[in-house]
């Protein structure tokens, strides 16, 4: 009944709130493909143009620095020195002077790092305007002339180099130039042009790439992705890539390509397509997020439903349910202001007043059961006075005053400890040290009685009934060592295990048959009966009413002959 309940109210109620939602997602999700469809078209195009005005920009400024070479090749104050010998050496520097000053004029005015060099092969004389050169450092290397060659030099960084000749036509053969004009720089240039094209807003990565040739990426080096990428681009025959889209390790990136035409590279541009589309993302999730959280309303205006009808319901069938079964201190809360308030402080009177005429007479069963365990106390008291006497009996007729001193001494502690009615409980530590009382009397009987008790810390604070430990000492004396010939042992060890404390008499007298112990255990669970002794049975059956049946005593052999009796009760 408790489950068609909430299914007929909430569950019902929250499919139907799915249901209307279902017809506007299916909806808003063909919208949003359409739209994707159409955004990313117009995303790729605009990207492609920003690529493309990329290269058009690296260009300009590739051309520009080739102009500064020509002009440079045809200043007349360069192409004067190619006859260096008509002058005298004042002019000559002069010249040399002049040109330097003219090369560091022309490097300034590109926003790249470059160096210009004249060589004039005829006099091997090499003009730079770079402060540091030392003649003869770096020896002039002609190229293939008019044209952006990429060189690595073996102690240098990668660069790109171009050399024009005067006259152009010697080009085939650099030695007959007059001279040679080299324009330089270096691809870190094109490293720091790249990187502030992708900080830009610019999406994806941007590389620039030639067969045969190392890519330069930016500063921040490649990924394996664009590692990957680049073999695909090596691969490809054209490489001309327009918009088109690879699949790579479960992702899709879109490609495209624009040559630089000064350097005879292209640049390459890879974005992945999560990126392109990531403005709709946003919006698909943001409405997303929109639709769960009507969901989420939804369910919690119904958990509120469930929360202020179904569950006091529950409650109030949980109450009766348990007030059944006799928990009759069950009570249901209360809250002001609730549907229910008035049915449940009637159930509440109700269970009160049942409550109150049940404890009447569980008062009365709680008065009997504490008269008998006063009964089974007793019980013991006159057996251990019995022993008491007769021992005394004994070695007073042998002449043996001290022991007859020390048992009448313990004899008038034990009463002055058990005749305390009023309380029928007692600390482990006044148990053990009644213990310790017996056990020293039975000593001055039996000089061949060894004795050693180990109790934790921690237990001898522990309230047990009067009486519990010390019947089970003079069980194992007179039932385990007395018939015995030889010393015999007697070990006491009081620990936790688990959540039950443990008391453990051991002794290595005669010890009993599995037989005997069967019956002997389970004896300890019937009416007491004539023929057998009171003492293990009262500490059993006071341990089971004191800490209910999981309490009591067990009784086991020894391995080693002998037996164990072992008091357990939860802690």
């Amino acid at each position: 009944m408790e489950r068609k309940l909430r299914l007929n109210t909430f569950g019902k109620m929250l499919i139907l709130l799915i249901v209307l939602l279902i017809p506007i997602l299916l909806l808003f999700t063909y919208t949003n493909l359409v739209s994707n469809r159409v955004v990313k078209d117009v995303l790729q195009e605009s990207n492609r143009n920003r690529l493309m005005f990329f290269t058009q920009q690296l260009n300009a400024e590739v051309s520009q620095l080739a102009v500064l070479g020509n002009l440079t090749g045809r200043d007349p104050s360069v192409q004067s020195l190619d006859f260096k010998s008509t002058f005298s050496p004042l002019e000559v520097n002069s010249l040399y002077t002049t040109i330097v000053q003219k090369l560091q004029l022309q490097s300034i005015s590109s926003k790249w790092d470059n160096d210009i060099r004249i060589y004039y092969p005829h006099s091997n004389l090499l003009v730079t305007a770079q402060p540091n050169y030392t003649s003869g450092s770096e020896p002039f290397t002609p190229v293939p002339g008019n044209k952006w060659i990429y060189q690595t030099p073996p102690n240098g960084a990668p660069r790109f180099i171009r050399q024009s000749y005067e006259p152009y036509y010697v080009d085939t053969n650099p030695i007959n130039a007059l001279h040679i004009t080299q324009v330089t720089f270096p691809a870190e240039s094109l490293q720091t042009v790249l990187e502030q094209y992708n900080k830009t807003g610019n999406r994806g990565e941007v590389f620039l790439y030639q067969d045969g040739q190392l890519p330069i990426f930016s500063r921040k080096g490649s990924s394996a992705e664009l590692g990957q990428l680049l073999e695909i681009v090596s691969k490809s025959k054209d490489k001309s890539f327009t918009n088109e889209v690879i699949n790579l390790n479960k992702a899709q990136y879109l490609i495209n390509a624009a040559p630089i035409s000064s350097l005879e590279w292209i640049a390459v541009q890879v974005i992945p397509i999560a990126e392109v589309i990531s403005p709709l993302n946003a919006s698909r999730n943001l409405f997303y997020f929109t639709a769960a959280l009507t969901v989420a309303l939804g369910i919690i205006a119904l958990l509120l439903l469930y929360r202020n009808v179904q569950i006091p319901i529950r409650e109030l069938i949980h109450a009766v349910q348990r007030l059944r079964k006799g928990n009759y201190g069950i009570r249901v809360p209360v809250r002001s202001g609730m549907d229910f308030e008035y049915l449940f402080l009637s159930f509440n009177e109700m269970a009160s007043e049942i409550q109150v005429l049940i404890e009447n007479v569980y008062a009365e069963k709680l008065r009997s059961r504490e008269a008998t365990l006063k009964q089974l106390q007793a019980q013991i008291n006159p057996h251990f006075l019995y022993n008491c006497l007769y021992y005394i009996m004994n070695v007073a007729s042998l002449g043996e005053v001290d022991a007859v001193m020390a048992m009448s001494l313990n004899l008038g502690e034990y009463y002055r400890y058990t005749t305390r009615v009023e309380k029928t409980s007692a600390t482990l530590k006044d148990e053990i040290k009644l213990v310790h009382n017996y056990l020293a009397i039975q000593n001055l009987r039996m000089k061949r009685l060894h004795y050693n008790v180990f109790i934790e810390a921690d237990m001898e604070g522990l309230e047990v009934p009067r009486l519990l430990v010390q019947p089970l000492v003079e069980n194992a004396v007179i039932h385990g060592l007395e018939p015995k010939v030889g010393d015999g042992y007697i070990t006491l060890h009081g620990r936790r295990n688990g959540s039950f404390w443990q008391i453990a008499v051991e002794d290595n007298g005669v010890g009993m048959s599995i037989g005997a112990i069967s019956r002997l255990s389970e004896r300890l669970q019937n009416e007491l009966e004539g023929d057998m002794g009171c003492g293990l049975w009262n500490v059993h059956q006071r341990l089971r009413i004191q800490y209910g049946d999981q309490a009591g005593l067990r009784i086991e052999a020894r391995h080693k002959g002998g037996m164990r009796f072992v008091l357990q009760w939860p802690a």
